[in-house]
């Protein structure tokens, strides 16, 4: 798939790929708001049930690397999740979050940025 990827790529312009990038996410965004109207809202109270009925407790260490997007429409945003998260595992829980302060493909990051300094980058 990479490679089909890196071809498609080497033969279109990048803004094609912005603009197909931008429609995606307005159809996503769309979907959200249709999720919110609808009432198919997540809230923190039933994130946390269903967090302790798949078995997280407290103490637990989590490392969660989402696309909240796909998870459907949260109440507060992010939050909501983070606030569920913390809440299951507690004060003595581990709550592992990565995150990507970069606009780019994280392939097309790494690939540009050889280099990471861990006290400078």
């Amino acid at each position: 798939m990479s490679d089909f990827r890196s071809i498609v790529k080497a033969i279109f312009p990048s803004s094609l790929f912005e603009f197909y990038r931008t429609q995606k996410k307005k159809k996503r965004n769309a979907v959200l708001l249709s999720q919110k109207e609808k009432g198919h809202v997540f809230t923190k109270d039933f994130l946390v049930k269903n967090l302790q009925t798949i078995g997280i407790e407290k103490g637990d260490s989590l490392l969660v690397h989402s696309s909240l997007s796909k998870m459907g429409y949260l109440e507060n945003g992010p939050d909501t999740l983070i606030d569920a998260l913390l809440e299951v595992i507690g004060s003595t829980g581990n709550l592992l979050m990565p995150s990507s302060s970069n606009a780019l493909l994280q392939l097309d990051y790494i690939r540009n940025n050889q280099l990471f300094d861990v006290q400078n980058s």
